[in-house]
C-alpha cells in the first residue's frame, strides 16, 4: 500500500432481504457459506508468503478481520501494524538521518516484529504505547534509556539496550551502511531473534519503517517535521475558555518530542492546527511520584479533566483550556 492509502478490513456478511421470508434450508445453506467463506479466508492465511517463511496472513490480523462487523472497518494506520502484519510500504519521503531515539525504535521494532505489535509486547502503558500522546508524565528512566544510545556513527555498529531489558536481556546491534539500516539483536524474554550477532554477515536489513515510534501514523510520514518528533498522528484537538465554552475543535497535527532540560526529562506535545498556529505543551516525566512541571506556550499549566477527557491542560495565564482526544 502507499503510505498515504487507507488499507482496512472487515469480516464476511449479509444482509438479507427483510421483504422475503426464508426456509430452514435457506438458513442452513447460507449458514454453509458463510463457514466456506471463513474458511477460504484461513486457508489463504496459513499459506506461506512468497520468498519468505511467514504465513500470508498473520494470525493477529486476521483476528481482526474476522472482528470487524461488515458495517465497519478495521484500518491499518500505524508503523508498527505495517511492519509486523508484512504489509510492503510504497513512496515513502525521504527519510531523515538516523539520531539517538530512532535507532532505539529501530531496536525495539526490529525484535517485536517476529513475535507481537511493538506497543503490546511492551506492555499497557509505558514510551512504546499510546501513552506518549497523552499529557500524563511519562517515565523519567524510560526517556533517558531512550537517549542514551550512542550518537550513530558513520560506520561501525552501536549497541542498544531495550526498554524491556532487565532479568532478561533484550538488546540489538544497529549499523548505518550508506542509505540502509542494518541490524542483529536477541529477546531473552521472548526467546527469539534477529540476525546473528556472532557472525560476520550476520545482520540483517530493515525496512526504513523500523526507525519511527510504533504508533507513528503512516498518513504523518508526508508532513514536514520541523520539531524533530519521536511520535507524530493526527489527533482531534480542542479548545476551552475560562467558562468551559468550546471555542474550537479540529483535526491536528500531534508531534511528541522527547527531551531533556537540565536535569529533567520532559515529553513536549506540539500541537499544530490547520491555520498552521501551534500550541506547545511540556509535561515533566517523573520516576515513581506525579510530576508538577506542567507548561503550555511557555507558561504555567496544570493538568485537567474536561468531562471524561483526561487529556487537557489549562494555561494559568490564558484560563483557556486545550484537550486532545486520540
Amino acid at each position: 500500500m502507499h503510505f498515504s492509502a487507507r488499507l482496512g478490513f472487515h469480516r464476511p456478511y449479509m444482509t438479507p432481504d427483510e421483504a422475503l421470508s426464508y426456509t430452514s434450508e435457506d438458513v442452513a445453506s447460507t449458514y454453509d457459506l458463510g463457514m466456506e467463506t471463513v474458511f477460504d479466508i484461513l486457508t489463504i492465511a496459513n499459506q506461506r508468503s512468497p520468498w519468505g517463511t511467514a504465513q500470508m496472513i498473520e494470525p493477529e490480523l486476521l483476528q481482526r478481520i474476522l472482528g470487524t462487523p461488515g458495517d465497519q472497518m478495521f484500518y491499518v494506520s500505524t508503523v508498527e501494524q505495517a511492519l509486523r502484519w508484512q504489509i510492503g510500504i510504497e513512496g515513502l519521503p525521504s527519510i531523515l538521518p538516523l539520531n539517538r531515539h530512532r535507532m532505539h525504535y529501530a531496536c525495539e521494532n526490529a525484535l517485536a516484529t517476529r513475535v507481537a505489535l511493538t506497543s503490546e509486547l511492551n506492555g499497557p502503558g509505558g514510551l512504546l504505547t499510546d501513552e506518549i500522546f497523552h499529557f500524563q508524565p511519562l517515565n523519567s528512566y524510560s526517556i533517558q534509556l531512550v537517549a542514551s544510545v550512542t550518537a550513530p556513527p558513520v560506520s561501525g555498529q552501536v549497541r542498544v539496550i531495550s526498554l524491556r531489558a532487565g532479568y532478561s536481556g533484550v538488546s540489538c546491534a544497529i549499523e548505518i551502511q550508506g542509505s540502509h539500516i542494518r541490524v542483529c539483536g536477541v529477546d531473552e524474554a521472548t526467546d527469539s531473534y534477529i540476525g546473528n550477532c556472532e557472525q560476520a554477515y550476520g545482520m540483517r536489513y530493515l525496512s526504513p519503517l523500523a526507525q519511527f515510534h510504533p504508533r507513528t501514523q503512516l498518513v504523518t510520514l508526508s508532513l514536514a517535521d520541523a520539531v524533530g518528533a519521536d511520535a507524530r498522528r493526527i489527533s482531534l484537538c480542542e479548545i476551552y475558555d475560562g467558562s468551559g465554552k468550546r471555542t474550537d475543535r479540529d483535526p491536528c497535527l500531534h508531534a511528541v518530542v522527547l527531551m531533556s532540560e537540565s536535569d529533567n526529562k520532559i515529553a513536549r506535545h506540539v500541537i499544530t492546527w490547520p491555520s498552521g498556529s501551534r500550541t506547545v505543551i511540556d509535561i515533566g516525566a517523573t520516576f515513581g511520584e506525579t510530576s508538577e512541571h506542567v507548561r503550555i506556550n511557555g507558561a504555567k499549566g496544570d493538568r485537567t479533566n474536561i468531562g471524561s477527557n483526561p487529556n487537557c491542560v489549562i494555561n494559568r495565564q490564558s484560563g483557556n483550556t486545550v484537550c486532545i482526544s486520540l
